[in-house]
Order: C-alpha cells, then sequence, then structure tokens
C-alpha cells in the first residue's frame, strides 16, 4: 500500500511533516513554554481565519490518519509536582473527600445521569454505579505548598516551575484509575479564581469515569461541592432534574452523617454492643432525659433519646471487649467526633433496608436458654465495672432494653422477666462496691417523693427509669407492627396514642426526635444571652472573659 506523506505550515513558517508538528491546545502550557524543540501548527483561527473551539479542532485532527495526525501539547508535555511538600490537616480537604465518597454526591451524580439520558432502554444503571464507586479512588490531601513543574519526554523542562493552590495527579495503576489531589488551603482561598478551577477539573475526572453527565454539569456539580451534603437533593430539585428511584444502594435513607434519626427509626438500633468497622453507619447517642432523670415530672418533658447519624472512621482502641472499645466518628462537620461503645449504636438492619435481624438466638441459630443470657449480662457487668458512672449508667440502659419482656417474642417473656431482674441485682452489686471510691450513691436507689392525682405515692428512680423504657418498647413496637404510620409521619405523644405535630417537623418534613434536646439548647441560649447582656454593661467583665477565653 503506498505511504503517503502530510506536509503542514508550522509556525516557523517553514512546512513540516505533520506527524512532526504539535498543536497547541493547552494555553496554560504554552505560556510558561521559553523554548521547545518541536515546531507548533499554524495557528489556524489567527491565520486562516476559522472559529475553532479547542474540542472542535482536536476533533478536526483526529479526522486524519493515525500516522499523519499531528501531536497535542498537552499529550507530549506534562505536568508533576515537586515531592517536597508536607502533608498538613486541611479542613477544605478534609470536607472535599467526604462530599466526593458521600451516597448521597453519588446519588446526585446518578440523578444527573438519569437526567440527561431519555430513554430508560439506553440508561445502564449497574455501569454507572460501578462508575460511581471509582470516586472512592479519589483522595483529597492537605499540603503547606504545592510547586509544579513541565516534563517533556522524561526530562523537566528549565524555568517551568509555578506555585499552585491544587494539583490533581492520576496514579500510575490503570485499574482501578485512582487520583490524588493536593490542595494548598491558604493559596486557594486567595484565589479568586482557584475553586471554581478545581471545581471544573473534578468534573473533567467524573465525566471520564462516567461518561453520562450532562454538558452543563459544572453549575450542577459545582452546587453540590459547595452546598451541605444533605442538601444536594434539595439543589438538583430547584434545578429541575428529575428524582432517580433506582438501586437500593442510591436511595436517599437515614445513613446521612450529621443528620439526627427520626424517631420511627429508633426502633431499629441494634442494642447489643457490637464491634464496628471504618466505613459504617450507627447512632451516636448525644443526649437522653433518663441521664437527668430526678422526678416524675421530667417523664412528661421528653422521654425520647437524640441520636446524630454518624460513620465510623477509626477505632482507636479496640478492646477484646467491644464495651470498651472507643472510636472516631464523622458527624457531618470539619471535625471528627470520639464516640465510646456505650453511646454507639448498630444499625439493626438487612442489606434491603427493611427487615429486621433476630435476637434471641446464638451464633449458630439455636434458641439462648436464661444460662446463656446471663453469662452475657455478666460478661457485660465485667467488661464495665470499672468505666465512670454515667457509662456504667449507659450500658445498664442498654442492658434493660435489649432484654425488656415486651421486646421479645412472647415464648421467651419469662426468660427475658429473669434476665431483667438479674440485670438490676447485678447493678445494684456493681454500684454498691464503686460507692466506697466514688463517693455517690447509686441512682436507681434514691426515693423521690411527688404529687400523682390524689394521693401522695413514693417513687423511686428505679421505677421512674422502669417506666420510661416499658414506654419506649411499646412505642418502638408500635412503629416495627405499622409501617403506614411512617408514611404518616405520625409521632408517639405522652400517652402512647398518636397524632400529627405539625411544629416538630423538620424544614425537610421529617419528624423532629429531640424536643426535649431542642429544650436544652434554647435554655443555653437564654442564659449565654442574659450573661452577655450583663457584660455588656460591665465592660471590665467582658474584657476579662474575653482573655480567659481568646477570640473564637
Amino acid at each position: 500500500m503506498l505511504q503517503t506523506e502530510l506536509f503542514l505550515l508550522g509556525n516557523d513558517d517553514k512546512l513540516h511533516k505533520s506527524c512532526d508538528l504539535v498543536v497547541d491546545n493547552s494555553y496554560s502550557i504554552r505560556k510558561r513554554l521559553l523554548v521547545f524543540e518541536m515546531p507548533f501548527l499554524i495557528d489556524l483561527q489567527k491565520e486562516c481565519n476559522l472559529r475553532f473551539s479547542e474540542r472542535q479542532l482536536e476533533s478536526v485532527i483526529r479526522i486524519l490518519p493515525v500516522d499523519n495526525q499531528p501531536s497535542f501539547l498537552a499529550s507530549v508535555v506534562k505536568e508533576e509536582i515537586s515531592r517536597d511538600f508536607i502533608a498538613e490537616e486541611s479542613a477544605f480537604a478534609l470536607r472535599l473527600e467526604r462530599k466526593l465518597h458521600s451516597d448521597e454526591f453519588k446519588f446526585g451524580l446518578m440523578r444527573l445521569a438519569h437526567h440527561r439520558i431519555a430513554t430508560s432502554e439506553n440508561f445502564n444503571e449497574e455501569a454507572i454505579s460501578k462508575a460511581l464507586e471509582m470516586l472512592n479512588n479519589i483522595n483529597v490531601l492537605g499540603v503547606n505548598k504545592i510547586e509544579c513543574y513541565l516534563v517533556f519526554k522524561g526530562n523537566r523542562i528549565q524555568n517551568s516551575e509555578r506555585q499552585c493552590p491544587f494539583f490533581v495527579e492520576q496514579e500510575k495503576s490503570e485499574d482501578p484509575k485512582s487520583w490524588n489531589i493536593y490542595i494548598d488551603e491558604k493559596n486557594l482561598k486567595v484565589s479568586y479564581t482557584a475553586e471554581a478551577s478545581l471545581y471544573i477539573k473534578l468534573v473533567d475526572i467524573i465525566q471520564s469515569m462516567t461518561g453520562n453527565l450532562p454538558e452543563n454539569s459544572v453549575t450542577f456539580v459545582s452546587c453540590m461541592l459547595t452546598c451541605d451534603t444533605n442538601a444536594i437533593d434539595e439543589i438538583l430539585d430547584d434545578f429541575g432534574i428529575e428524582q432517580f428511584t433506582g438501586d437500593i444502594r442510591f436511595r436517599r435513607d437515614f445513613r446521612s452523617p450529621g443528620q439526627f434519626l427520626p424517631l420511627h427509626l429508633h426502633c431499629y438500633l441494634n442494642l447489643d454492643v457490637l464491634h464496628l468497622n471504618p466505613g459504617e453507619f450507627a447512632a451516636l447517642e448525644v443526649d437522653d432525659p433518663l441521664d437527668r432523670l430526678h422526678c416524675r415530672e421530667d417523664l412528661d418533658n421528653s422521654v425520647w433519646p437524640t441520636f446524630l447519624v454518624v460513620k465510623i472512621v477509626e477505632v482507636i482502641g479496640k478492646e477484646s471487649e467491644p464495651f470498651l472499645t472507643v472510636y472516631r466518628v464523622e458527624s457531618g462537620s470539619d471535625e471528627f467526633m470520639t464516640g465510646s461503645a456505650d453511646v454507639l449504636y448498630a444499625f439493626d438492619l438487612t442489606a434491603d433496608g427493611t427487615k429486621e435481624t433476630g435476637h434471641s438466638s446464638n451464633a449458630d441459630g439455636s434458641e439462648m436458654s436464661l444460662d446463656d443470657v446471663k453469662k452475657i449480662i455478666r460478661v457485660a457487668f465485667e467488661s464495665i465495672g470499672n468505666l465512670p458512672a454515667e457509662r456504667r449508667t449507659k450500658m445498664v440502659k442498654r442492658l434493660l432494653l435489649r432484654w425488656h419482656p415486651d421486646r421479645n417474642s412472647e415464648s421467651n417473656r419469662q426468660m427475658c422477666i429473669d434476665a431483667e431482674k438479674y440485670i438490676w441485682e447485678l447493678e445494684e452489686s456493681m454500684e454498691q462496691s464503686n460507692m466506697a471510691s466514688e463517693g455517690s450513691q447509686p441512682l436507681f436507689t434514691i426515693a423521690l417523693r411527688v404529687t400523682e392525682t390524689e394521693e401522695n405515692v413514693i417513687w423511686t428512680t428505679r421505677k421512674l427509669y422502669e417506666a420510661c423504657l416499658s414506654f419506649r418498647v411499646k412505642e418502638h413496637k408500635k412503629f416495627k407492627e405499622q409501617p403506614a404510620r411512617l408514611a404518616g409521619r405520625q409521632y408517639p405523644d405522652d400517652a402512647g396514642c398518636s397524632k400529627e405535630r405539625e411544629s416538630d417537623h423538620h424544614l425537610n418534613g421529617e419528624l423532629n426526635p429531640q424536643p426535649g434536646f431542642g429544650r436544652n439548647l434554647l435554655l443555653q441560649a437564654e442564659l449565654d444571652f442574659k450573661a452577655a447582656r450583663n457584660d455588656v454593661s460591665r465592660k471590665e467583665r467582658a474584657c476579662q472573659k474575653y482573655y480567659q477565653v481568646g477570640p473564637m
């Protein structure tokens, strides 16, 4: 076959073999090349009065036979990062990586991909889902400085160095593809356009992974990256992106770090203390009125605890017994939180998000005997005996809920009644042994006098405690047995009935599960305002506080 050669005009006004020419398709690289050994193709827009975008020009060049195609500048000259940086903590880098790895962000991209494709036959959900999982291969690292330089044929180009607020690097391995994004937060915040440029680069990476995003995805994705993770769905609604209800892995549910857990999902918390692994979701107890139980009226204010959905990031100290393990968790903010096993609850759900797992069976599936249950309880008390009083109380509460007679099957009722008595016996023994060292009375044996209807009745905090736990268990059972209540978002009142309370709804329509917690925050805010008003009239006191606390 006859080989033909194509000659084109270079910017030096000489003819060159087309394969020896370089097409200038990167202004950012070209302006840093003081000297370059390969000739450039003439500027077609300037010399031939042609109006091409970079992508259109590239498409025209690709029409030529492969042997006659000029090279592209961005392909032959690469930019690399100098490795003399020092890794440092960056709130921006941490927030960006969490966002890219979050289910909410992936679900938003799924919505964008589905919105772009006209017919469902062309929408390959499985392929896109697999591609979106590659977002977990994007690592965002905070560094103290970023210096880049250009490389041509493996050699560093002199005088091509520059300082950058960020740098995106694809690692050498092809399968799976992984990316490192280096962030110099100080310089990123100084540059007005740097953050926007970063988002454009991220859109290119995501587009290369999925290939199914709309052409104007920069606007959508930039908003998704800058907004709160839990607001992504609302942002896309505002843009008119249609909802997508596909694979269960991408449906919005309660597993959003930083969200308060709705009341109707409290019944799906696993009361067993389990070893949790990084990447798993859990519920962190941040408030419980039972911890401040002083009188009968306390139960009328609020009987519900407050749980925050968190994601396990790291196991700080894993002990042989899960009761003593401490975790670092993500709670939706820039800072990680630390949570101990007594306040972290695994979700008692199977993969489909609906089915409850078993409760009163051994690992081999056989039914537990009373001796089996007592052994579990005894091991728990042996593990928590030296913990602080607050943590011991929370563990006892979990055990009482776990083996409450109304929570387990009718066939195991007597076993659970005996287990409950055994828990109280061990609790009393444990508290008696700790009284001497801590100098305090056991919580559950303090007697209180309160007024009830027509007569005075002596209550103990133990009796109040049992009454509240019994109420919670019964309400949890109702939520499980009547799924229709979830759709109606009905809120259980203090008498165990259910009714609508519009004032207790979140702005997004979810149930407000923390009225007692909210009242405490409002009370604290009122006290803070009162103190602030007092400081205004006493300037010397305000100055003293400032120097004690320091600027925020």
